[in-house]
């Protein structure tokens, strides 16, 4: 009997598989401002993560951090639906990075980061 005759024709199915879903909750970003000498994060929520506050009690921590000197600032607060940002930090020589984590119920669902590094004034975006 020919080969093709042989073979299952719907395929193998793995019965110990593990699906994922994958949503896009948001962004971070981290933001600059070369006259102030500053920098900032600020998260935005997408329409996925829209629905789920709509279901469960979200909460957002933005944080911005300076690795030269480990010094960093957190902000954390309820989902609403609009931008969330944090407090400025001031910018020495090194790599900044900005992170978000969205909180569902007081656990982690999700964790997204972003750093850029600065040398004399320009930034320079590293992909993690």
């Amino acid at each position: 009997m020919p080969i093709q005759r042989r073979i299952p024709k719907r395929g193998f199915n793995n019965i110990n598989r593990v699906e994922y879903r994958v949503f896009n909750l948001g962004q971070i970003e981290l933001r600059y401002s070369a006259r102030q000498g500053a920098a900032w994060g600020r998260f935005e929520g997408y329409g996925s993560l829209d629905h789920l506050a709509r279901q469960r009690r979200i909460e957002i921590q933005v944080e911005v951090a300076r690795e030269s000197d480990g010094l960093r600032s957190i902000v954390r607060e309820s989902y609403c639906f609009d931008y969330h940002w944090c407090d400025l930090l001031v910018l020495g020589a090194g790599r900044m990075s900005a992170a978000a984590t969205v909180i569902a119920d007081g656990d982690p669902i999700a964790d997204l980061p972003a750093t850029v590094r600065v040398l004399a004034g320009a930034l320079r975006v590293i992909v993690p």
